[in-house]
């Protein structure tokens, strides 16, 4: 009857002990979790900020185009300027993962070839065969960043 008991102790202590340690190995995964989870929440809000301010510059432009107004060009570069500000703040945490990097790249390059066109065009220098053709570019071309946005956000 006493190695019984002992017996039955020696159980139960061995199913605590488990228990516990189970315990603190799952709440330390959890923690890992929560810290990585915590920083794509923090690099999704830099990215979020990114794109609200590239539709703002979208946005400015547009109104740029409708009614000349310089205040309104000057609206877009300063946008234009925080969408490449947030962006290249990020570019540490895109070299992490080579498909989030590509698309970083690929971005970069939208938005430059996409700025210069509009250097242009507020100049009035062709480069197309017309000034309409050129905007019809920046259009398709701002449409195809707001994907490469869109890309870069789900990679």
């Amino acid at each position: 009857m006493r190695h019984l008991k002992k017996d039955i102790i020696g159980i139960l202590l061995s199913i605590v002990l488990v228990y516990l340690v189970s315990a603190v190995f799952d709440t330390g995964l959890d923690l890992i979790v929560f810290r990585k989870n915590e920083a794509m929440i923090e690099n999704y809000e830099e990215i979020n900020r990114a794109i609200t301010r590239y539709d703002l510059s979208k946005v400015a432009f547009r109104m740029y185009n409708r009614n000349r107004d310089e205040s309104r060009y000057i609206e877009y570069l300063r946008e234009h300027e925080e969408v490449i500000r947030s962006l290249d703040a990020l570019a540490d945490k895109f070299k992490e993962n080579e498909i989030t990097q590509m698309n970083y790249r690929i971005l970069s390059q939208m938005l430059e070839h996409r700025h210069g066109m509009i250097l242009d065009y507020h100049t009035l220098e062709i480069n197309q065969v017309s000034l309409s053709e050129d905007l019809s570019y920046i259009f398709i071309l701002s449409d195809r960043i707001s994907s490469q946005m869109n890309a870069l956000m789900s990679s």
